[in-house]
């Protein structure tokens, strides 16, 4: 995924991103540990975060 020469452009999210998150949230419905939040809020810092290290 390449952005705008010149520019930083954030690239748009991924499907293995969306799949990812899913995954998490699904297993959290499954099983839910004490700090469902948390671990939500987590997933979700991590999905934001993720497009920016690549």
């Amino acid at each position: 995924m390449s952005g705008i020469v010149g520019k930083e452009v954030r690239p748009t999210m991924s499907v293995s991103n969306l799949a990812c998150l899913a995954y998490r949230f699904l297993a959290a419905l499954v099983s839910p540990p004490e700090n469902t939040p948390a671990i939500v809020f987590t997933a979700i810092l991590d999905l934001l975060d993720s497009p920016s290290r690549s």
